[in-house]
């Protein structure tokens, strides 16, 4: 059945005594009496939702009749619904489309060269407002590790003059990306991303998931898990972020983090608040786990509005969000030291220092803007620091900057 209710009718036998309306003689010949009973049949109503379930053992998929699951193309991996219903997991692969919710998009017949791998993810129903996708396993080629430049840049636009730049960190090889009913879309991605998730908004009609592969003998697996969120839902992203974490405290990373960040990033980690607190705070484990922008024998540096202030190794877009006068780097809003105290810079960049200032690394840094993010920016080129070849050791695009891994964690400071 395709209701959202299973309904499991079970009969079974009752005596039941008639009522007689006429009085009855005591006298009377007990076999002209009215027989004493009847047997009838009635229906026991079983109902259970068609909810997220979880197999008998990793998987998870959503709670059907048998037959429904059947009838949908699913497989079954456990009961559910108290043996009443199967939980019935859904996957696909290479031009496959599901309007199933936990839907598993698969690596089951991708190229073994160049092509192109996409799925489209349709809404269950006319509900759905927001996808996530968790990338349960996910490498495929990483960024271009060509250091030769390729170009100038000036004020963040090529030109004849400028700063020379190569095109490490683009995803020129394979690529990854996902197409949005609100036309805000995560970010272009590639590399190493197994254990990394992404919000997207549902599209009316289907959300394209696409894959781009190159001439390559990289090793490419992936397999990525859709969950469909209604609009009422209390695990929606705030609007603009391209990932949302809800535990108080935790990690967040950049994408391909460890090997080399991507090119042309606007990656929005938020955290969602608890009740208690009003700030988040941030930092690092290790100074080597925040490496953005800047040479190797840069610094640290920030970005306080559109002028740089510090080395000028740190993107700085206006209030526009455009007119990039710098590089790469971490945007935390209304910043403020441990302490309480307004932070002279909002935007953060640097090689192995971990958040940090002139004059002290690894910091700890917090902010009271809602909702609670920190936002990674990158432009679509590394300097190369040289017109000649090779590129000087201290260059951006020699050292391959790794990204940002940050802890956070949030208090009640007033």
């Amino acid at each position: 059945m395709s209701s959202k209710y299973l309904c499991l009718l079970l009969s079974a036998g009752i005596l039941l005594k008639p009522f007689s309306a006429e009085k009855r003689n005591d006298n009377s010949d007990p076999e002209t009496n009215d027989r004493r009973g009847k047997q009838f049949s009635f229906f026991q109503v079983i109902q259970f939702p068609n909810e997220a379930c979880n197999g008998t053992g990793t998987g998870s998929g959503t709670c059907y009749t048998g037959q429904e699951c059947t009838t949908r193309n699913g497989a079954s991996i456990g009961p559910c619904a108290n043996g009443f219903g199967v939980c019935c997991a859904f996957s696909i692969s290479c031009g496959g489309t599901s309007a199933e919710n936990l839907t598993v998009f698969t690596d089951a017949n991708i190229p073994t060269g160049m092509g192109d791998c996409t799925v489209r993810i349709c809404p269950a129903n006319d509900n759905i407002c927001q996808l996530r996708l968790d990338f349960d396993r996910f490498q495929i080629s990483g960024p271009s590790t060509i250091t030769t430049s390729v170009t100038q840049i000036q004020n963040g636009q090529a030109g004849a003059l400028g700063t020379e730049n190569s095109e490490v960190s683009q995803c020129n090889m394979d690529r990854f990306e996902v197409s949005s009913g609100s036309g805000v879309r995560p970010p272009i991605i590639c590399g190493l991303n197994t254990g990394q998730h992404v919000f997207v908004d549902a599209d009316s009609v289907c959300n394209a998931l696409s894959f781009q592969f190159g001439p390559t003998t990289t090793m490419r697996t992936f397999q990525i898990r859709v969950t469909q969120y209604a609009c009422d839902s209390p695990n929606l992203a705030p609007s603009g972020c391209t990932q949302f974490f809800t535990n108080p405290s935790g990690t967040v990373q950049t994408f391909n983090f460890g090997n080399g960040h991507l090119a042309d990033q606007n990656q929005v980690m938020c955290v969602r608040q608890t009740q208690n607190s009003c700030r988040i705070c941030w930092t690092t484990a290790m100074a080597i786990d925040f490496d953005v922008s800047g040479s190797a024998t840069s610094g640290i540096g920030g970005g306080v509005g559109p002028t740089l202030s510090g080395v000028t190794s740190c993107c700085a877009p206006n209030t526009a969000g455009n007119n990039l006068q710098g590089l790469d780097c971490l945007s935390l809003p209304l910043a403020e030291n441990a302490a309480g105290t307004a932070n002279a810079r909002s935007r953060f960049c640097g090689r192995k220092a971990g958040l940090s200032s002139v004059a002290v690394i690894n910091l700890t840094i917090c902010s009271r803007s809602s909702p609670f993010r920190a936002v990674f920016r990158s432009n679509g080129f590394e300097v190369t620091d040289s017109v000649v070849t090779p590129v000087l050791a201290t260059s951006e695009s020699t050292n391959k900057d790794n990204g940002v891994k940050l802890i956070y964690f949030q208090d009640s400071v007033n």
